[in-house]
This record gives structure tokens, C-alpha cells and sequence, in this order.
């Protein structure tokens, strides 16, 4: 897993969660991608980061609470490298 703030990667590891140096490193080998962020700036920002990036057919779920216009925009993402959404 990742999270944008290092304290929260902290408590995941101390749970056994395996942690990754960064979001990209996070998705590449994953065949199902959530994210949960606090506004859709950051959803948007990391899907850039990672769509072009993730393996090829990997879903990708949004689970922010974030406005519709950056719900639609982080589907276009997915959709333009290929990715379900």
C-alpha cells in the first residue's frame, strides 16, 4: 500500500500491511487499485501518476468524496490508458 502521509504508512506496516516507496511502485503489479482521498486535486494528481503506469486490465476504484467533475475526469484518466473504472 501508500499513503500520501508517511505517519499513516507507519501504523499500515505495523499492521502488515506491505508498504511501497511510492504510489506507482503501489499499483504496477496490482490487478485492483482503490483510492481514498480528500479532494479530487489529489484523485486527480495520483491517477495521472498512475494510470499510464498500472497493469494492464487493473480496476481502478475511486472511494474519495470528491466532486463530480473530478469523479468524471479521474474515469477519463483510467480510460485513456485503458483501464476499468
Amino acid at each position: 500500500g501508500f499513503d500520501l502521509m508517511p505517519e499513516n504508512l507507519t501504523v499500515a506496516k505495523e499492521h502488515g500491511v506491505t508498504v511501497m516507496a511510492n504510489a506507482v511502485a503501489a499499483v504496477k503489479d496490482a490487478d485492483v487499485v482503490i483510492t481514498m482521498l480528500p479532494a479530487g486535486k489529489h484523485v486527480l494528481s495520483v491517477y495521472e501518476d498512475i494510470a499510464p503506469k498500472a497493469k494492464k486490465g487493473a480496476l481502478f476504484i475511486d472511494s474519495s468524496t470528491i466532486d463530480v467533475e473530478s469523479a468524471r475526469k479521474a474515469h477519463a484518466i483510467a480510460a485513456k490508458h485503458g483501464l476499468p473504472s
